[in-house]
């Protein structure tokens, strides 16, 4: 990171921000063109093949049950079932259900 972005974004207060016309954005535009390419990588070739094998990250089912208030066990029961990935399905059966 170049030293004049480290003293915006981490000591703003003995940065000369007179100097520069860096706003938030354009400093994370930088770090993410920097240092975010690793990270990707980490993703793509870890990350991605874990999730074909395990259920991880968000889901539609649990976010429906989660925003009506309700216990997640019909989310459960639909990702189990012969049709898991059918959202629309679901957010029906959930939202007649209430």
């Amino acid at each position: 990171m170049p030293d004049e972005l480290y003293k915006i974004v981490y000591e703003p207060n003995k940065a000369e921000t007179d100097r520069f016309d860096l706003t938030m954005r354009d400093a994370c535009s930088l770090l993410y063109l920097h240092d975010l390419r690793p990270i990707v990588q980490v993703i793509q070739e870890h990350i991605l093949p874990l999730r074909r094998e395990i259920e991880w990250g968000p889901s539609l089912p649990y976010n429906h049950t989660g925003q009506m208030n309700q216990h997640p066990r019909a989310a459960i029961e639909w990702r189990e079932g012969d049709t898991p990935d059918d959202f629309l399905a679901f957010y029906d059966k959930v939202v007649t259900d209430v």
